[in-house]
């Protein structure tokens, strides 16, 4: 699931028939709310937004994602391609850069790669932890040692 806070990636996304889980919002605050309630993995900003640029709410979504223990990964899909304001947002937070107008089928088969890795990170530490809960005797080094060897 990610969050979208660009109109018109929205609209691309809805109509692609990717099947993609998405939330929209129009001001930094109301996407701070959503990313509160919702916490996607993923969110997709644009660096023009009313009041507060993409950049701020880039750093305070890191920030709140910190706090809980939670990785996300930032995408700006921006029209801004100055390598200045790239250099910047990645500085800010964003983990990836993508200049408008763009493949929406190559900037979905990025998305699907991020959430295969999720899925599989979140397997990895899945079956980690059914080891540890099953063998609470052993300590860490011992129950890992199986899954690093197989």
């Amino acid at each position: 699931m990610f969050a979208v806070f660009d109109p018109f990636f929205l609209y691309l996304c809805e109509k692609s028939g990717y099947g993609v889980e998405v939330q929209q919002a129009f001001s930094v605050p109301q996407a701070l709310e959503i990313f509160e309630q919702w916490q996607p993995y993923i969110v997709v900003s644009d660096i023009g937004l009313p009041n507060e640029d993409g950049y701020a709410l880039i750093q305070q979504v890191k920030s709140k994602a910190k706090e809980r223990g939670q990785v996300v990964l930032a995408i700006a899909v921006t029209g801004y391609a100055d390598e200045k304001m790239r250099q910047r947002g990645l500085s800010a937070g964003f983990d990836l850069w993508f200049t408008k107008p763009m493949d929406i089928d190559e900037f979905m088969a990025v998305l699907a790669c991020l959430a295969i890795c999720q899925q599989s990170s979140y397997a990895i530490a899945q079956r980690i932890l059914s080891h540890v809960i099953r063998h609470g005797d052993l300590c860490l080094e011992q129950q890992l040692e199986p899954l690093v060897s197989s």
